[in-house]
């Protein structure tokens, strides 16, 4: 099944269970409503489920918080995890709603060591229209600040990364901190400020890697990318 994904990294950030249950209820209640599918949300291969939406907002957090610390326990071996803990490795999530389990969230936040903190949305083919993905996409980075991101067609992932660093596709966004390095875009794609970066529209159009015009337009990127020596300046950041 063709799929667009929606791939989101940022660098060492700690936070408690606490913080990640508090931002990634609210992620998932959005997404949700935003998405138009049902809200009740698939934890742990389908063997908790949350209402995030309808649930008296008190009484969800302390669902997934209790669910949170009970995995803290069993994984980390952490005998009295609490809404304060932190780890090293952050905290991960993959979830699916009821409604269509096609859409797939996974977060990884808190982290602070080298492996980065992220989110991956996968959204089957018949609910990707520009509009949704555009309005999703901006919607993560304004609320997670990503030092990159991307949305393109699940089957050219590999072809369309550079050593693993950072994709392109669909659309492409560079946090401002990297941004000042960013080579000039030629004029034939669209670009806009978003949250503390820019945003690169490689096309209107439903992303799709047998358009060849969609395939030779996003290696044009790769390739500029790197020829202005803007993997290297990625890489020390």
């Amino acid at each position: 099944m063709k799929k667009i994904e929606l791939l989101c990294y940022w660098g060492q950030r700690s936070a408690t269970v606490g913080e990640f249950c508090s931002q990634s209820m609210d992620f998932f209640r959005w997404i949700g409503e935003y998405m138009n599918e049902v809200s009740c949300w698939r934890i742990a291969n389908g063997k908790v489920e949350i209402d995030f939406v309808n649930d008296n907002t008190v009484a969800a957090l302390e669902r997934w918080l209790k669910f949170m610390k009970r995995s803290l326990q069993i994984r980390d071996r952490i005998k009295d995890a609490n809404e304060n803990t932190t780890i090293d490795v952050g905290f991960i999530q993959t979830s699916c709603p009821y409604s269509n389990p096609q859409l797939m969230v996974s977060l990884s936040m808190g982290r602070t060591s080298d492996i980065p903190n992220n989110i991956i949305v996968s959204i089957p083919e018949e609910k990707a229209s520009f509009d949704l993905v555009q309005g999703l996409l901006e919607e993560i980075i304004n609320r997670f600040d990503p030092w990159w991101a991307c949305a393109t067609d699940s089957n050219v992932l590999s072809q369309l990364s550079k050593n693993s660093g950072y994709w392109f596709g669909w659309f492409s966004y560079f946090n401002q901190g990297i941004s000042v390095r960013l080579p000039k875009i030629p004029a034939d794609f669209e670009q806009k400020s978003l949250g503390t970066g820019t945003l690169i529209i490689n096309t209107r159009e439903v992303f799709d890697f047998q358009n060849p015009e969609h395939i030779a337009r996003a290696f044009r990127l790769r390739d500029l990318f790197s020829e202005s020596g803007f993997d290297n300046a990625f890489f020390e950041v």
